[in-house]
Formats: C-alpha cells, sequence, structure tokens
C-alpha cells in the first residue's frame, strides 16, 4: 500500500500562505500515521515531506518530522499497546541525510 503526503511548500508564504508554518508540515507526518494505522499498517516509510523542490531547509524538515514521529508512536504505544512498530527516512543525497543524522 502506498500513501502519498502532500508537503507544504516553503515559497507560499511569499503569497501570504503558511507554507513554512512547523504545525502545517507536522500534519503531514501526523495525518499520514493515521492513515496507516487506520488501514493496519505496521511499518511506513517518509521521504524528508517538504525539503529539496519545495523549499524547506533539510534540517528544520528532519527535526519536525522526527519531533512528530515520536510524539505520535509514543502516544500511540500508551494508548493501544499495538500498531505502528517501525519507521523509516528513505533520503536522498547526502545532505539531507546528515541532516536526519
Amino acid at each position: 500500500t502506498l500513501l502519498l503526503s502532500a508537503g507544504a511548500r516553503a515559497e507560499d508564504v511569499a503569497r501570504g500562505d503558511l507554507g513554512t508554518d512547523p504545525a502545517l508540515l507536522a500534519s503531514c507526518f501526523t495525518r499520514s500515521l493515521a492513515v496507516a494505522r487506520e488501514i493496519g499498517a505496521r511499518s511506513v516509510a517518509f521521504p524528508a515531506v517538504s525539503a529539496g523542490v519545495y523549499g524547506w531547509d533539510p534540517a528544520q524538515v528532519a527535526q519536525i518530522a522526527v519531533d512528530t514521529v515520536r510524539a505520535s508512536l509514543a502516544s500511540e504505544q500508551v494508548e493501544t499497546g499495538e500498531g505502528i512498530v517501525l519507521v523509516r527516512f528513505v533520503l536522498f543525497g547526502q545532505p539531507t541525510l546528515a541532516a536526519f543524522e
């Protein structure tokens, strides 16, 4: 099963949109995890959503992504004791990998 998450574009902020709002980016990860739970997925792989072409700094994406996923998984384990057991970040390029390490 493949789930797609559309990221926020940093350039949208120039038009007055909330393109670089950390909460908006975090919601990409939160909602994807929620859908994965709904379909019974036990593992999930994410790219660096919104980094690169969408203009977000990979370090900022890494911080938001890791913090959001950790918090989501921690609350799920406390509430249910089951669910998603593995999340991987599948990254393109050394600079992005370094940001997530």
